[in-house]
């Protein structure tokens, strides 16, 4: 799995606690997002149990994001990781981690939920273009989930991709 880009499908906790995918910069929004909606989270694999994926602390705190490397089992949290077939690499394994590291301990231009997030960096890494499914999904109004149980509103969508130019170059399937 070495260079490929993985994936977890996270859960709505619904009533379980919220400590479980809490860190210390996560708001009352992101602890409602964590209890209520389906998403996917991604990186790449790096082998040796280890994965180098981005991550939003916070959609209140944009800057404050990073590339970084954790466990597969910190990475998985309450998920099962799977590995994402259905993208055309352009580079090789071994570029796609090159492409990841040489991007660690930055912040990827700040992240945004639907303009640069998880998905973005690591189809990023290995096509070079910066694309996610999942948000051009929330963006045109298809349900990434099959019964959401709170719809995400359109204050809170505005909110997230503000300051973020709309773009429409989203990675065919």
């Amino acid at each position: 799995m070495y260079g490929d880009i993985i994936y977890v499908e996270r859960q709505p906790l619904l009533w379980r606690s919220a400590e479980y995918r809490r860190n210390p910069k996560s708001k009352i929004l992101d602890i409602a997002i964590y209890r209520t909606t389906k998403y996917s989270h991604y990186g790449i694999d790096l082998g040796s149990g280890k994965v180098i994926h981005f991550l939003g602390y916070s959609i209140w705190e944009r800057q404050d994001s990073a590339i970084t490397i954790t466990s597969m089992e910190e990475f998985a949290k309450d998920g099962e990781v799977k590995v994402l077939r259905n993208i055309p690499n352009k580079f090789s394994h071994e570029e796609i981690v090159e492409r990841a590291m040489s991007t660690l301990s930055t912040n990827f231009g700040g992240y945004s939920i639907l303009e640069n997030n998880c998905e973005h960096f690591a189809i990023w890494c290995a096509t070079g273009s910066r694309a996610s499914m999942q948000s051009g999904k929330i963006k045109t109004g298809i349900s990434v989930v099959s019964n959401p149980i709170a719809p995400i509103s359109k204050k809170v969508l505005a909110f997230a991709s503000a300051g973020v130019s709309y773009s429409k170059n989203f990675l065919r399937r």
